[in-house]
């Protein structure tokens, strides 16, 4: 990937940061640190990586994305807005009932594959896919986003084995990784010992780096019958980290709180550097 391209893609993650803390503040919901984490990720899947178009949203031989990390919901849909899928005035309207866009996703809203299920669920639904995609003879590659608190759930792990001992070569599972600290180190050695267990190709990558994510995804292997899971570390900028709503899941922003954070979006608008301090 070249700089250009890198620029390119921190001025749009930039922007969709900014529809995050405006739907979240909006809606009153829970704090936006997890969708601000992933927004990089998310980024480059829909800018880079993923074989999608809002104009051909149809389209038989389309990659599939699922999830059922429900902290990353508002950055999936400030993406699938801001990428064309749906109007961006839909986001204000997050969370509301009977509007489009609801805590968890659905079919309703476009540029959705399925709907998220239980935590740990839309491994399952994605292992389903990639079995339809082959009966049709269609190579598409359905890409799975989970939390790293989904991996407690048994039914996750049962969905891990069944994908291997498939051979579901195109199956691409994405694990969040974003605790700090020795916690976060711990547990992405345990995921990766889990998945090398059940016979996967498993990936680290700092989750928000252009650059790192375009070499890893880059280096899939879709020949092989061995299904992937990349682990992503990620984590929320650390002056956005210092207002406490954003990343206490029990209290909801302030319109004064929202205003902060936007001013401190904004005034990364033209700093002309990477926006977070990945290291």
């Amino acid at each position: 990937m070249k700089d250009v391209k890198r620029d390119e893609l921190e001025a749009i993650s930039l922007e969709v940061r900014k529809d995050i803390v405006r739907m979240v503040g909006i809606a009153r919901a829970n704090g936006p640190a997890p969708s601000l984490a992933l927004a990089n990720l998310l980024v480059y899947l829909y800018w880079e990586w993923l074989n999608v178009r809002p104009a051909e949203r149809k389209k038989p031989d389309r990659d599939r994305f699922v999830t059922s990390h429900w902290d990353a919901v508002p950055a999936l849909y400030a993406c699938l807005a801001h990428i064309g899928f749906f109007g961006r005035e839909e986001l204000w309207s997050y969370r509301r009932l009977g509007a489009t866009l609801q805590g968890c996703p659905d079919l309703r809203t476009p540029g959705i594959d399925a709907p998220s299920g239980a935590r740990g669920g839309s491994l399952g639904i994605a292992v389903g896919m990639c079995l339809a995609l082959r009966l049709d003879n269609l190579e598409s590659r359905v890409h799975c986003l989970l939390g790293e608190d989904e991996l407690r759930e048994g039914v996750l792990w049962e969905s891990v084995l069944s994908a291997a001992s498939s051979g579901l070569g195109r199956l691409v599972a994405i694990i969040d990784v974003n605790r700090g600290g020795p916690a976060r180190d711990a547990e992405a050695a345990a995921v990766s010992r889990g998945f090398e267990a059940f016979g996967w190709s498993v990936f680290e990558v700092n989750g928000g780096d252009f650059m790192l994510l375009d070499s890893v995804f880059s280096a899939l292997d879709f020949d092989d019958a061995k299904p992937k899971v990349i682990i992503a570390r990620t984590k929320v900028d650390q002056e956005l980290s210092s207002i406490e709503s954003l990343c206490d899941s029990a209290k909801p922003m302030s319109d004064d709180e929202m205003d902060h954070a936007l001013s401190l979006l904004e005034r990364r608008s033209g700093s002309g550097g990477v926006f977070n301090d990945w290291t």
